[in-house]
């Protein structure tokens, strides 16, 4: 038997005052869903976001607030593969520090290794946009990487060989005579094996002279070069494309020193 209901037991409202009531406690669940949870590693360091994994990653994201991803390592061969297959440029500065309990673990010990990232190095022609590019995490069908994809298609031969001119004639010759750095210009070398009949060619100085040391040598990878193209371009029969680019872009440690 239901039980009788004293209206005057109802509080009474106005629909202005009950629209604005729901619009308050929509807005008080908005900041509670809004609110962030950290993940604390010390007392200072806490990320918003925390990624598992039970494989290494190549390309870990990464953020300005940070991002941890926790490895379970679990029957491999090497637990340091974690870090041995991240490909960013992660040797830089930085050293060890113990912490004796670290709260996202339940207070066990760790130990923080930092290290700061050593950026990149890239070809003086590589297309600005494309090194000033900022990312978090990589995605190979993204914007940014589908333009590196192309920059690297369209390193032909024709290309390379545009760029390899234009770093010729921007490189100086490093021979000196008392003390004066050597004006010469670049030009176009043959050497010949006349037991094997090889041609080889590189990039020399018009003011070489036998017995002259330290002169401008460029080798001429025959495979990626239009000799042809090179040497019109040097007797000035062929003209140079503004639309150049060069997409090298390596890590600071590798130790290629050329497109």
């Amino acid at each position: 038997m239901s039980s009788i209901i004293e209206l005057s037991d109802i509080d009474d409202y106005n629909e202005k005052d009950l629209i604005k009531m729901r619009e308050n406690n929509s807005d008080s669940e908005n900041e509670l869903e809004s609110e962030e949870t950290l993940a604390f590693f010390t007392s200072q360091l806490r990320v918003p976001k925390v990624i598992y994994t039970t494989v290494p990653i190549e390309y870990p994201d990464t953020s300005s607030e940070g991002v941890a991803t926790v490895y379970n390592v679990t029957g491999w061969k090497n637990h340091t593969d974690a870090f041995s297959d991240i490909q960013y440029s992660t040797n830089g500065s930085g050293g060890t520090t113990n912490i004796q309990e670290c709260p996202f673990f339940g207070g066990i010990p760790v130990k923080k290794n930092q290290r700061k990232c050593q950026g990149i190095k890239f070809c003086q022609f590589t297309d600005p946009e494309l090194v000033n590019q900022e990312h978090c995490s990589v995605d190979f069908d993204s914007e940014i990487f589908q333009h590196y994809t192309q920059q690297n298609n369209n390193n032909t031969k024709e290309a390379k060989t545009y760029t390899l001119f234009l770093a010729a004639k921007d490189t100086p010759c490093n021979f000196k005579k008392d003390n004066i750095p050597c004006n010469g210009g670049p030009h176009i070398g043959r050497i010949t094996n006349y037991q094997t009949n090889i041609v080889s060619y590189f990039i020399g100085c018009n003011k070489y002279k036998q017995g002259d040391k330290w002169h401008r040598y460029i080798k001429i990878k025959q495979d990626e070069v239009d000799i042809s193209l090179l040497q019109s371009l040097f007797t000035g029969s062929a003209s140079v494309q503004d639309t150049v680019k060069c997409s090298m872009i390596l890590s600071k440690s590798c130790k290629r020193k050329k497109c």
